[in-house]
């Protein structure tokens, strides 16, 4: 199916799942080449917040099939961001007998690919395009398919709200997924998940005030849209079930007065040359870090060098400029660990 702007796409993507709850067919959207890989080792979740390294073939959607290969499974590839070779790469989806990266897609498996027509880039190849058995033109018009997504967004957005919200901050981060969702961290020669802000936001039954986020990325939107239609988020073998009304408010900008409390002047301390350095490259270091331990030849996650700093002072040498969402994260942790710089 074709369309000609990228963020209909993801429109598309949401009547598609709609029509496949109505009619009990499970779905799998793909948005990038990395949500085909099947031959890599992948992480399953175990015991709650421990991790399992699982051999190929493994990942979201080998899971999918397996579970799903009796059902009349829908698998729907967004080919927006793939490149030609990465098309040629996966050109086996397609075939007559067919595969995902060497694992086999089962019989009744429905594969819709989704096409950006106004991507001047998009590959548009006969050995391509004349893989599919059917090919058509989205026929609705941008009217009818504002109206029809329109829908997933009643209730979930708001400028304010009486009530006090949470606040989660993602200070234009481009892996704001991992902050809100969480992410698996090596303790060791264990796997432990750390839990993302939403869960805590979600348990608070307030609503939740979504500072700096990148509510211009249609991406970013259409996560919110499809937690809305199946009224719970999956990520990484995980399930956050999410109950009615969902609201979400949106702010942006930064507090600087309250942010500088935590900066003490540099005029008031001697340096002896052995501070942390501070800029771009060393940015990620003031909020975890790793440690190799040569005994065990494991890595172990550690905090970072501003909570290994609690209720202290953090002298600083600052040798390159940071970004003003960077310069506000830093503060930010600064203040919930109650560090001055």
């Amino acid at each position: 199916m074709r369309w000609n702007l990228s963020h209909q796409l993801f429109d598309l993507q949401l009547l598609l799942e709609q029509e496949c709850i109505k009619t009990n067919r499970p779905i799998f959207i793909v948005q990038s080449p990395d949500d085909l890989v099947c031959s890599s080792p992948s992480v399953k979740q175990q015991d709650g917040i421990y991790g399992l390294i699982v051999s190929p073939p493994s990942g979201p959607l080998v899971d999918f099939l397996n579970t799903y290969k009796d059902q009349r499974p829908v698998l729907v590839v967004n080919y927006d961001s793939f490149q030609a070779d990465e098309i040629v790469q996966f050109n086996s989806l397609l075939d007559k007998v067919r595969h995902v990266d060497g694992f086999a897609i089962p019989k009744d498996t429905l594969v819709l690919g989704l096409i950006n027509g106004g991507n001047p880039l998009a590959y548009r190849g006969a050995d391509f395009l004349g893989r599919f058995d059917s090919r058509t033109r989205c026929r609705l018009t941008a009217q009818q398919f504002d109206d029809s997504v329109s829908a997933f967004m009643n209730g979930l957005w708001y400028s304010e709200e009486d009530t006090v919200p949470y606040v989660i901050d993602l200070f234009n981060t481009p892996y704001w997924k991992e902050q809100l969702l969480g992410t698996w961290q090596i303790h060791g020669n264990q796997l432990i998940f750390k839990e993302g802000e939403l869960a805590a936001a979600l348990a608070s039954k307030q609503p939740i005030e979504l500072r700096n986020a990148p509510f211009h990325k249609p991406e970013f939107v259409h996560f919110w849209q499809q937690a809305q239609l199946r009224h719970k988020i999956e990520h990484d073998g995980r399930v956050i079930p999410l109950e009615d009304p969902l609201v979400i408010l949106a702010e942006h900008g930064y507090n600087w007065e309250w942010l500088n409390n935590q900066i003490l002047s540099t005029y008031e301390h001697k340096y002896t040359l052995q501070e942390p350095l501070l800029n771009p490259t060393s940015f990620n270091s003031f909020f975890s870090q790793y440690q190799y331990d040569e005994k065990e030849q494991s890595l172990h996650t550690l905090p970072g060098l501003i909570e290994q700093h609690c209720g202290g002072v953090l002298p600083v040498i600052l040798t390159r400029t940071l970004t003003n969402d960077q310069v506000s994260r830093l503060l930010s942790e600064c203040h919930k660990h109650q560090v001055q710089l």
